[in-house]
C-alpha cells in the first residue's frame, strides 16, 4: 500500500509541475523579446501558428513549436525518471497520462494569461513523443502529410486533420496502453474545440483567403 501512495503522491506533484510547465507562454515571451506583442497580431493566439504569421516558419513556427513541445515532454520524461513503474504499473500509466494532460491544459488555459492560451497542438506532440514515441511520430507524420496535401499548406487544417486521426492511430498502434487510447479521444475533442474558428473558416474558405492576404502583405513589405 505504501508503494501505491508513493506513486500517487509523486504523480500529484508532477501533475502540478506539468501544468506549470505547460502554462509558460513561450510564444508571447519570444515575440515580446523581438519587440512584438503577438496577442495583437493575426488571431491574437500565442501559439506557433500565429507566431509564424509574424516571423515566418524558421524564425517563428520552428522555435515556438519546439519550445511548446519540450514544455509538454519534459514533465512526463522527468516523471518516468523519478518514479518507478514497478511500484504500481497500472497507477503509473494513469499518472503518467495525467502529467501530460496537465501540461496540455496548462498551455490551453495558462494562468499567466488569465486562463487563456494556445491551441495545444505542439504541446500535445511533445507529450505524445514522451508517452509513446511510435504514436507521436505517426501523428506528426500524419500532420505533415495532411499539411502538404488536403491541408493546402495551412497549419489549422493540418491540426484539425491530425486531431481526427489521433484516436484512430492510438487504437491501431500495437502496445498502446488503455489510458492513452482513452485520453486520445479527450485530446482530440479538446484540439477540435480550440480550433472551432479554424474549422468554420475551413468550410467557408476564409482561411485560404486570409493566407493569401498575409502573403500579399509580406510581399509588399519586402518591396518597400
Amino acid at each position: 500500500m505504501d508503494l501505491f501512495y508513493n506513486v500517487l503522491y509523486s504523480g500529484i506533484l508532477f501533475i502540478i509541475i506539468g501544468f506549470i510547465s505547460g502554462s509558460v507562454p513561450y510564444g508571447l515571451l519570444y515575440s515580446l523579446a523581438r519587440g512584438v506583442d503577438i496577442r495583437k497580431i493575426g488571431s491574437g493566439n500565442i501559439g506557433a501558428t500565429n507566431v509564424t504569421r509574424q516571423f515566418g516558419f524558421w524564425q517563428g513556427f520552428l522555435p515556438i513549436a519546439l519550445l511548446d513541445g519540450f514544455k509538454g515532454a519534459i514533465p512526463v520524461i522527468v516523471f518516468r525518471l523519478c518514479v518507478s513503474r514497478e511500484l504500481d504499473e497500472s497507477l503509473f500509466d494513469i499518472m503518467e497520462i495525467l502529467v501530460g494532460m496537465a501540461a496540455i491544459l496548462g498551455h490551453v488555459f495558462s494562468p499567466f494569461l488569465g486562463f487563456k492560451g494556445g491551441k495545444g497542438v505542439a504541446t500535445t506532440a511533445g507529450v505524445l513523443l514522451a508517452w509513446n514515441y511510435v504514436v507521436g511520430l505517426t501523428l506528426i507524420t500524419s500532420f505533415w502529410l495532411i499539411f502538404f496535401t488536403i491541408g493546402k499548406k495551412t497549419i489549422g487544417r493540418a491540426s484539425v486533420g491530425a486531431a481526427v486521426c489521433f484516436p484512430i492511430i492510438a487504437f491501431l498502434v500495437p502496445n498502446t496502453t488503455m489510458p492513452l487510447s482513452i485520453v486520445s479521444i479527450v485530446i482530440s475533442i479538446l484540439i477540435l474545440v480550440t480550433h472551432r474558428k479554424n474549422i468554420q473558416d475551413w468550410y467557408t474558405g476564409q482561411d485560404l483567403a486570409k493566407k493569401a492576404q498575409e502573403k500579399l502583405k509580406k510581399e509588399q513589405s519586402h518591396k518597400e
